[in-house]
């Protein structure tokens, strides 16, 4: 596993949940709130794949969670 991926997963596992409850809160499903999340962390590994760099991830995620649906 490279130091990326690692990196990846380990912010996944870490933000995850409070992610989602966070989502629950704005989008009433536990559905559509995991995959807001799940959608939030597959646009962060296509721009990491794609050599950019996301600066104030923390704002993203949450912008990215609130404006999804």
């Amino acid at each position: 596993m490279d130091t990326n991926t690692k990196v990846f997963g380990d912010n996944f596992l870490q933000y995850y949940r409070p992610l989602c409850l966070f989502a629950l809160h704005y989008l009433k499903d536990i559905d559509d709130a995991e995959d807001a999340v799940q959608d939030c962390f597959m646009e962060l590994w296509k721009r990491k794949e794609k050599g950019f760099e996301v600066s104030g991830l923390k704002s993203y995620r949450v912008r990215r969670i609130l404006f999804t649906n």
